[in-house]
């Protein structure tokens, strides 16, 4: 073999790992996805609800977040980003169009929300903070009759003024 010929094929490899690589770094969105919103009411003594509305697709279904622990599809989870200029107080709640039914995939029974979804955590503002921004993400899954989608993220960032 002639030593150009060597060469192009080692380009080639260098140039088809490369490719491989630069595709696995960017982040794989579905296609389907639920479309959010945030915002914070103000209640008494520094205290706070923060709000995820989520709209989700026609003919497709979020998995509740009481799936937590199922070994199985990923239940939807909203994190906060530690801060110092407030405390979570008491567990996210969630309401909605909530049906359950049995999912063959999985082989038990799931509990799901369509349509609109809405997510509340209330907080405690930190004495002396004013002007700060709560980083939030959530984490979830859809389904519709025989197809789960991979899991998906959307990030959020509120101001609290």
């Amino acid at each position: 073999m002639k030593a150009s010929g060597l060469v192009s094929r080692v380009s080639l490899v260098a140039i088809l790992l490369s490719s491989i690589i630069l595709m696995g770094s960017f982040k794989q969105t579905n296609a389907v996805r639920v479309k959010w919103s945030s915002y914070v009411v103000h209640q008494q003594n520094n205290e706070a609800d923060v709000h995820f509305i989520g709209s989700v697709p026609a003919g497709w279904k979020i998995y509740s977040k009481s799936m937590v622990g199922k070994d199985g599809p990923l239940a939807t989870t909203i994190d906060f980003d530690p801060s110092d200029s407030y405390e979570l107080v008491g567990e996210l709640k969630e309401s909605g169009k909530t049906t359950n039914f049995y999912d063959s995939q999985y082989g038990f029974e799931v509990t799901c929300l369509e349509g609109q979804v809405h997510y509340i955590q209330h907080i405690k503002i930190k004495d002396g903070a004013n002007n700060f921004i709560i980083k939030a993400v959530a984490n979830y899954m859809l389904n519709r009759t025989g197809e789960s989608l991979s899991p998906d993220d959307e990030d959020f960032e509120i101001t609290i003024q």
